[in-house]
Parts: structure tokens; C-alpha cells; sequence
């Protein structure tokens, strides 16, 4: 009987599937005194105390001799092992063929060959696993978008260097801050809702639009992401994300929203330009039809009869109202503005006499001067400037008065 004690899983496994083919019966105890038990009393009897002649031969010195090696084989084939290696190349060299634990070192060397097998497929799910980490660390320091990772109470756990770049903090202070500091309290309550809802429902929630208040209290425009970060049994730990600086787009927008403005208010104006120079047309037209009349009458009218003097009045009011259209085309575009040399003097006598005719509880009073003032400009808009004047003095004068 061969009783095997002290041994590991690996020899334990070796003996289980060996011990059908050997040739005697081996057994696995739990340490020295319990395979001592097994041995039967007086199984091995004292020896004599007169050693027996050199030519007489004992046989169960011999058995225990030979017990003796193979043990001490085993524990040699044993320690040769490396278990952190591939291979046994030695053992052909080492091991007899007609040994009587063949089938034990044939079961060992089979469990070694199951273990290099393993090796083999943690060094490659190592090397996956290292390829993939470094990997995934190289597209998170590379990538312009900030990566963060939060517990459960908001604190950063792990994030890459555009994140700190986007929220201008060091990676050592991150830590230690408050979640609130990045906030502004208008909008907390949002973003604090958005976690509460993903932690709830369980599905990411993606382009989510966040203003944040960087570490030099500068305010910036951010688009965001929130998934859950779940352990090995399938529960929520945290929450992963990408955060994107979009400030500049934002001004863009701004920018383009005004422009937008001005153009649907340049539309209007155009729009009412073009109204106001429809109205001229046709208003302008009507005032056509009134000089000519008012000119044939006149003509027919003795000059010494009062009505002479209130048709020649007819006719200047409604050149001033021609004056009037054209200063409307102007403004519509629809006509041309007419610059060109005017005398002052002559300008303001003429307004002030049209301004006269209608407002006769005012009264006007020149005090031009002798010297000869010319000007470029449009006749058209100068006269509205001074009728304008004219008649803001007379509103300020409702019971009559002089404007000078």
C-alpha cells in the first residue's frame, strides 16, 4: 500500500486519475499520523539485533528501500514542475517507462498540460486585456471631449485631461469638490434631475444641454451624456459620461439668431418701403391731376380776383406735397434723391411761407441773411427738415404765437 499525504490540488487530481492503473493499491491521507494508521500493527516486525550475514538478503529492507526511491521520484518529478511554464521537457529524460508510478507522473504530466493550456489562455486574455486598456486610454487622453466617471453621491472618480481642461480644475482637487460647484443653482435642479432619471429608468440619456461655471467663474455652454455604471452583479455604482464644450457654438447661434433679426427687420422695411412707394406713386398722381386743374382755372382767372391769389396758394401746396412724395420714393428706393446746389436763403423762404398759409395763428419771422448760402443736398429732405421744425414749434405754441 502506497499512502500519499500533504498533497496539493494538482497531485491530489494526478493520483485520483492514475490510481485505477496502477499496481497496487495507493491511498490519500490528510497528513503523517493518519497514513501511520493505516499501516497494520506488526506489519513491519523489529529487525534483529544480530544483523543477519551480508549474503542473506531482507526482504523487507528491500521493500522499504525500494518504497523509499519511488517516493523519492515522485517528490523529484514533483519538484522539477513548473507550474508558471509551459513544457516538461525533462520528464522523457528523467522517468523510466517501466516505473511503477508511470501512470501517476502520466496523470501529472496531463494535468500539466491542462494547466499550460491555461497558461496559455490567461497570457493571451492578459495581453487582450492590456492591448484593450491601453487602448481604451489612448482614444480618452486623445479624444477633444471630456470622459468623466461619478459614484453615487457625485464625486469624480476618473476622468481624462480635456475634462479638466473643460471644467479648469487639476486632477488632485477634483476629488475633494462638491458636484454643486460646477453649477449654477437655476440649474442644479436640472441636472441633478437628468442623473435621477437614468439611475431610475436605467437607459443613457444623450445630448443634454448644461451650462457649467468653470473654476475662474467663467460660464460655458456644455452638451452631455449620462449612463449607468454597474458592478459585477448587475447594480448601479455610478454614472460614465462625454461632456462637450459648445460655448463658441452657442455665440455662434447667438450671432446668428441677431442676424436672422436684422434680416426679417431689413425684410419689413423693405416691405414697407415698398408700400410707401406705391402710396407716393398714386398720391402723386393725384396731385398731378389737382396742378393741372388748379393751372387751367387760374389761367381763366382775372389776377385781380380774390380767388387768384387762394389758387396760386392751391398750386404751391401741392408742389410741397410733390416735394412730399419724392421724399417718400426716396425712402422707399423707389425713386432717386436729388442732390444738388440749393440756396439757402431762398429754401427757407419758401418753407415758411407754405408753413404760413396753414397755421395763420402763427406767425413766421425771417432774419436772413444778406450773404448769397449755397449747399449740396436734396431739396425734397431739407424742406421736410424745416417744415418738421416749423411745425414742432407750432405744437409748442397751441394758442398762437412767433417763431422766428
Amino acid at each position: 500500500v502506497l499512502a500519499f499525504y500533504g498533497a496539493n490540488p494538482r497531485l491530489k487530481g494526478a493520483l485520483a486519475i492514475a490510481r485505477p492503473f496502477l499496481p497496487f493499491p495507493l491511498t490519500l491521507t490528510r497528513d503523517l499520523e493518519s497514513a501511520l494508521r493505516l499501516v497494520p500493527a506488526g506489519r513491519f516486525p523489529e529487525p534483529p539485533r544480530t544483523a543477519p550475514a551480508s549474503s542473506v538478503e531482507d526482504p523487507l529492507r528491500t521493500s522499504v528501500s525500494a518504497t523509499e526511491r519511488h517516493i523519492d521520484d515522485v517528490l523529484r518529478f514533483l519538484g522539477n514542475i513548473n507550474w508558471e511554464k509551459d513544457g516538461m521537457e525533462w520528464w522523457d529524460d528523467e522517468v523510466e517507462t517501466d516505473h511503477p508510478l508511470s501512470p501517476v507522473f502520466d496523470a501529472i504530466a496531463l494535468l500539466k498540460s491542462d494547466v499550460d493550456h491555461l497558461l496559455r489562455e490567461r497570457r493571451r486574455a492578459e495581453e487582450a486585456l492590456r492591448e484593450s486598456t491601453e487602448r481604451y486610454r489612448t482614444i480618452l487622453e486623445n479624444i477633444a471631449d471630456g470622459y468623466y466617471e461619478i459614484d453615487l453621491d457625485g464625486h469624480l472618480t476618473f476622468c481624462n485631461d480635456a475634462m479638466l481642461d473643460i471644467v479648469g480644475h487639476t486632477r488632485d482637487a477634483l476629488p475633494e469638490l462638491d458636484p454643486q460647484v460646477f453649477m449654477e443653482p437655476q440649474h442644479a435642479s436640472r441636472i441633478m434631475a437628468a442623473f435621477k432619471r437614468v439611475y431610475n429608468t436605467g437607459r443613457p440619456a444623450k445630448v443634454l444641454d448644461w451650462e457649467l461655471v468653470r473654476s475662474d467663474a467663467r460660464k460655458i455652454s456644455v452638451e452631455a451624456s449620462i449612463s449607468i455604471i454597474r458592478n459585477s452583479k448587475g447594480e448601479p455604482v455610478g454614472f460614465r459620461g462625454i461632456v462637450r464644450d459648445v460655448s463658441e457654438r452657442a455665440v455662434a447661434a447667438r450671432e446668428q439668431q441677431r442676424l436672422e433679426a436684422q434680416l426679417r427687420q431689413a425684410q419689413r422695411m423693405e416691405a414697407v418701403g415698398t408700400l410707401a412707394g406705391g402710396i407716393a406713386h398714386n398720391f402723386n398722381n393725384l396731385l398731378m391731376g389737382i396742378q393741372g386743374n388748379v393751372s387751367l382755372v387760374r389761367k381763366d382767372t382775372d389776377p385781380r380776383h380774390p380767388h387768384h391769389q387762394r389758387l396760386t396758394t392751391i398750386q404751391s401746396l401741392v408742389t410741397s406735397g410733390s416735394k412730399l412724395t419724392r421724399e417718400l420714393l426716396g425712402f422707399a428706393r423707389a425713386g432717386r434723391y436729388e442732390v444738388r446746389p440749393i440756396d439757402i436763403n431762398q429754401l427757407v423762404r419758401e418753407a415758411a411761407e407754405t408753413f404760413a398759409t396753414t397755421r395763420r395763428e402763427i406767425r413766421v419771422h425771417l432774419d436772413l441773411t444778406d450773404r448769397m448760402l449755397r449747399a449740396k443736398g436734396d431739396r425734397g429732405q431739407l424742406d421736410q427738415v424745416l417744415l418738421n421744425l416749423f411745425i414742432n414749434s407750432a405744437e409748442a405754441m397751441p394758442s398762437g404765437g412767433d417763431l422766428h
